[in-house]
């Protein structure tokens, strides 16, 4: 957590973004202007009573106040992850097509 926003550290699939695979001549870190958000409801009978958070502070209409997205070429790796919700994930995922 930081004072404007968070830090998020996840792997995204290329083929989540449409691509086969990274282009091999690009061996730069790319950074895209992004912010998650996160809408918890604990009531499905208050859903007025809406947590959001978000990875920075923003104004949607003002992309000047996005977080950031960077892609980071695997020979650059900054660490591993273990994602316990893959199977889950991959359920849910070829439910919807993918």
């Amino acid at each position: 957590i930081k004072e404007k926003g968070y830090i998020l550290k996840l792997k995204i699939p290329f083929r989540l973004l449409g691509y086969k695979a990274p282009s091999p001549e690009n061996q730069e870190i790319t950074e895209l202007g992004c912010t998650f958000i996160v809408r918890d409801i604990d009531n499905s009978f208050r859903p007025e009573e809406e947590t959001i958070i978000a990875t920075s502070l923003f104004d949607k209409k003002d992309p000047s106040t996005y977080g950031s997205l960077m892609i980071i070429p695997t020979n650059q790796c900054f660490g591993f992850a273990n994602n316990v919700y893959k199977e889950d994930i991959y359920k849910i995922l070829s439910e919807f097509g993918f």
